[in-house]
Parts: structure tokens; sequence; C-alpha cells
């Protein structure tokens, strides 16, 4: 709801300067609000559709920042016809935009990296991250309970903080 009531401010800012976004922003929200209430009622959807998901929920986040802060998403390989547990990766992008763009600064920066290679999916999100420590909070350990669950022996997770890097990435067997 958070993101949601956020996306509404923006696009009311965006309706009142009478920005040309707007319509693509709109858009956007109804394809993230679609897959959230009635695409996700499956136990497993398209990756097409959660990758298409990620890429609304990054454009709809982009329209907070300047203009000149580095917010980059690449898809490499074929999603066609392979299968993931819903909202499984929103998490990790949205951990990159709450902790690593906290504060507005030209110091910040995101890159998500989603490489599909027959079944296996490789994903990857860096971010700045200026914090002194780094902690697992409830979000991550979910996420890690999910794949536990569903993803037993199918799955490998890394996270690594250096040199004010966050970087997560997730090794997947869609098979």
């Amino acid at each position: 709801p958070h993101f949601y009531f956020n996306t509404l401010n923006n696009l009311y800012a965006l309706a009142i300067s009478n920005n040309g976004k707007l319509p693509v922003a709109l858009h956007q929200l109804s394809n993230i609000m679609q897959y959230v209430i009635v695409d996700c009622n499956q136990p497993k959807v398209l990756l097409s559709q959660e990758i298409n998901f990620l890429q609304s929920y990054i454009a709809l986040e982009k329209l907070r920042y300047e203009q000149d802060i580095i917010i980059e998403m690449k898809v490499t390989g074929e999603a066609a016809n392979k299968t993931i547990i819903p909202l499984l990766l929103i998490q990790f992008v949205e951990n990159a935009f709450k902790h690593g763009m906290k504060e507005k600064s030209e110091r910040n920066w995101m890159k998500v990296n989603l490489l599909i290679d027959k079944e296996e999916l490789l994903f990857n999100v860096q971010n700045s991250y200026y914090a002194a420590s780094t902690i697992a909070g409830i979000g991550i350990n979910s996420v890690k309970h999910i794949l536990n669950l569903q993803y037993e022996g199918k799955y490998d997770i890394q996270m690594t903080h250096e040199d004010h890097r966050f970087s997560v990435t997730l090794k997947l067997n869609l098979s």
C-alpha cells in the first residue's frame, strides 16, 4: 500500500504539471495492479509477466528521482514458457530502492540484471549502499523461506556488501 500512495502522489504531480509522462505512468500502474490483484492468484506465473511487473515497478519508482541517477534493468535471454513463483523477485528490487536510494543523492544508483539461460535464471540486483552494516530483514528472510519451500535444492543466493555497493545474486533452476 505504501508504494501505491507514493505512486499516486507522483501521478498527481504529473497531472498538475500536465506532464506527458502521465499516460505511460498510469498504464504502468495499471499493469502492476493487474498483476498483483489478478495474475498472482496462481501458484506460478510466466516469467515474462514477472519481468514486465518489475519493469513497470522500476519505471514508476524512477519518477521519484532525478534524471541523472542511474536506475537500470537489463534482461537477457528468452523467458517464453518459463514459470516462477509470483512476486519472488520484487523484494530484492524494493530493498535496493529502500536502502540504496534512501537519501536522494547523486551518488545513488541501482542496476538489475536478469539472465535466462535454458532453465536457469540468474538474477542480480546491485545498488549504492552507504550504511555501516547490512542486516537481513524480514523481507529477505521471508524470500529465503519461500525459496526453501518452493525451490529446495534448486537455488543459490549470495549477498555481498563492499565498497559502498550492495549486491544480491539469485541463481534459480526454473525446471
